[in-house]
């Protein structure tokens, strides 16, 4: 990470401003992990993929380093809700014809 912090210095440099004492000081590979494994997650991947991807030798630990937005969470049960809705909808069209 020190190298990106160096980048991140030089350009602040190059631009004239000042760059951020705290951007990427305490950032480590670890962190990085458990953002993608959140963001995997968010692309729709489902939990075997993304265990294979992140190299979680178990379940557990893969839901250890996975932290999901609760908008994200609760507009995917709106999303599934309406799913459901939608189809007992067509179910009792169905038995009308």
């Amino acid at each position: 990470m020190s190298r990106a912090r160096a980048a991140y210095e030089k350009e602040c440099q190059e631009k004239g401003s000042k760059p951020d004492p705290a951007f990427l000081v305490d950032l480590t590979f670890h962190d990085l992990r458990h953002e993608a494994t959140s963001r995997f997650f968010e692309l729709g991947l489902d939990a075997t993929k993304v265990k294979n991807i992140t190299g979680h030798k178990t379940y557990s630990m893969l839901a250890r380093y996975t932290h999901l937005k609760a908008e994200d969470i609760a507009l995917e049960i709106d999303r599934l809700e309406k799913e459901k809705d939608k189809k007992a909808v067509e179910n009792q069209v169905e038995k009308l014809k």
